[in-house]
């Protein structure tokens, strides 16, 4: 954007003069595009364009200068984003980071290939985590908060902070071994440190951990512990993530009432600070409370609640878990039309954030796993499948308002979703799938390479990916979308 802009590119010759008005010449003789589709304009080149820029970088020997100022400039955004959290404006500031993304990638992938950036690029790569994981962005956040920690090895305040972050996007994906060995040594770097701060997170995210496999009462005490620490230091954000939290430790150790009140607690704070993110989590920790105290009318209205949240914040996971519990709420009332249909929703949204319900614990699947068994056996595997199938393919869009149209008695028909891609951009997305190269694909469709690269790079951009994998397994995906478990 124009302020990205002026803030990396005005400095050398162009100190002197308006970025504006050299982007506009620009525009005027097509070298650079403006994308007006945001009320804020973006402006991009054309890889051959970008390329050749490059090259002038490099005989000028200007590159690194301006690579600095670009980690600099969005380190800022994401320190911003990440202290101005927990108040009003959060799905804002997501829209804004999910548009920032290839920048924020770029940032953080040029400061791990500098070792005088190491520290750089793990107080970025910490500043991001809720553009990780309520963004959607696991795998991007993971992939380079593990080579952080390759690069980063002394037992840093730094490597601390970065090993828990790491943990969160493990423990999403399913991956305990690995959270547990960051806990662990994030916990001894506290520990020799004596610091209690970092503890608290250590603390917290070991909480999850024991949810996660299947120890919620332990999980309560290191709750309450993190909790302590993250009032005392006036860290509200995880304070309220660790409450909503303790509410889930609650209801799957049977103290359901408990953790109502928990979650009131967490929603009367959220309320007072216009935070919302957490709210959405409270409202579906309660809604699995209601569902267990055999409340099926509360346990609908919270999950709704949560998900109007999500019509902004689109955060897949509390998407995908609030559509659960409503497709358990289906089932238990002998609906299993419905229950079928919010499966499938719900298992597309897992599948768009590349984890599964399984990654939350036993308890958790267990409900997931009995609720689709018994819709299956109302209507039988076949037809369970045929209704859940198309229900896959629906965008978080869709699911949330298939979901929000949806009481037990009434399951909308969903509708599947349309590609982003030009025609000759899902041609070319199909060959890369293949993994044919850039020259490959322009012998084969008899057009240039730089025609074809212009073509990638549009890809890229629309899909919000960063490897020519990502791509693949986008084409796969729409192919062949995931199989419906019946939980047989």
């Amino acid at each position: 954007d124009l302020k990205a802009a002026e803030g990396i590119t005005g400095c050398g010759e162009l100190s002197d003069s308006p970025v504006i008005d050299v982007l506009d010449r620009l525009v005027g003789k097509c070298l650079v595009t403006v994308d007006r589709s945001t009320e804020r304009l973006r402006y991009s080149q054309l890889m051959t364009v970008r390329e050749y820029g490059h090259e002038l970088l490099d005989r000028g020997g200007e590159r690194d200068e301006l690579y600095r100022r670009h980690l600099e400039h969005y380190s800022e955004r994401a320190r911003r984003s990440s202290l101005d959290w927990c108040g009003p404006g959060q799905s804002e500031t997501l829209a804004e980071l999910r548009i920032d993304h290839p920048n924020l990638v770029a940032a953080l992938d040029w400061a791990l290939h500098d070792d005088s950036q190491r520290a750089a690029a793990a107080e970025l790569a910490v500043a991001l985590r809720y553009h990780w994981i309520a963004g959607g962005n696991l795998s991007d956040g993971r992939i380079r908060l593990e080579r952080i920690l390759q690069r980063l090895t002394e037992p840093t305040r730094e490597r601390g902070d970065v090993l828990w972050v790491t943990a969160w996007t493990a423990l999403i994906q399913g991956d305990r071994d690995a959270a547990r060995e960051h806990l662990d040594e994030c916990t001894a770097i506290a520990t020799a440190l004596g610091d209690e701060r970092l503890r608290a997170h250590a603390d917290h995210w070991a909480g999850i951990h024991a949810v996660f496999s299947g120890r919620p009462a332990d999980a309560i005490l290191l709750f309450r512990d993190a909790i302590a620490v993250h009032r005392a230091v006036g860290d509200t954000a995880s304070a309220l993530t660790a409450s909503f939290e303790l509410g889930m430790a609650q209801t799957y150790d049977g103290r359901l009432d408990d953790a109502l009140e928990t979650c009131r607690d967490v929603i009367a704070v959220a309320d007072r600070h216009g935070e919302k993110w957490n709210k959405a989590y409270a409202l579906w920790v309660s809604s699995v409370a209601y569902f267990h105290l055999g409340r099926a009318d509360d346990a609908v209205d919270a999950a709704q609640q949560a998900l109007r949240i999500q019509r902004d914040f689109k955060d897949k996971i509390c998407t995908a878990l609030s559509i659960e519990v409503l497709s358990w709420v289906a089932t238990s009332s002998g609906d299993a039309n419905a229950a079928a249909t919010l499966c499938g929703a719900a298992k597309g949204v897992w599948h768009r954030l590349g984890t599964s319900v399984a990654a939350f614990g036993p308890q958790i699947t267990d409900d997931s796993q009995s609720s689709g068994r018994a819709a299956a056996l109302m209507v039988g595997p076949g037809e369970f499948a045929q209704l859940a199938t198309p229900a896959v393919r629906l965008t978080i869009e869709q699911a949330v308002d298939l979901a929000l149209g949806t009481r037990t008695e009434d399951a909308a028909a969903p509708v599947a979703e349309a590609s982003p891609l030009t025609k000759r951009e899902q041609e070319i997305a199909e060959l890369l799938a293949q993994g044919l190269s850039n020259r490959q694909i322009a012998e084969g469709l008899v057009i240039s390479r730089r025609t074809v690269d212009g073509h990638v790079e549009h890809i890229f951009d629309k899909l919000a990916v960063s490897s020519r994998t990502q791509v693949a397994a986008w084409v796969a995906a729409r192919a062949h979308p995931p199989a419906v478990e019946t939980g047989r």
